[in-house]
């Protein structure tokens, strides 16, 4: 993404796992030397290929070197967080995050 704005719905990548129970993944958001994980649905799975998708998110805010998302859906009731919001590095979402107008 070229541009990152406050308010944006944004489509995350993420690195699949299986899960304890057939109908949920294990997704990692993998950030460089920081992977952040939870399982979660896999209804919530985006553009699923093989071990890779997308899950929904949207820009909160942006805070220096580094944006916070709020993940959607699944994510924020997973073990991602408690409070459903991730902490990146702005330069990985610049390169990472697509936008997501369908959501």
């Amino acid at each position: 993404m070229n541009t990152i704005e406050v308010g944006q719905r944004v489509k995350i990548p993420v690195h699949l796992l299986e899960a304890p129970f057939p109908d949920q993944v294990l997704a990692m958001i993998r950030c460089g030397t920081k992977d952040i994980s939870g399982v979660i649905g896999k209804s919530e799975v985006l553009g699923l290929r093989g071990n890779k998708g997308f899950v929904a998110g949207e820009v909160l805010e942006l805070k220096g070197d580094n944006v916070v998302l709020r993940v959607t859906k699944g994510l924020s009731a997973g073990t991602f967080s408690r409070s459903g919001k991730a902490t990146l590095p702005l330069a990985w979402a610049t390169e990472n995050l697509a936008l997501d107008d369908g959501a």
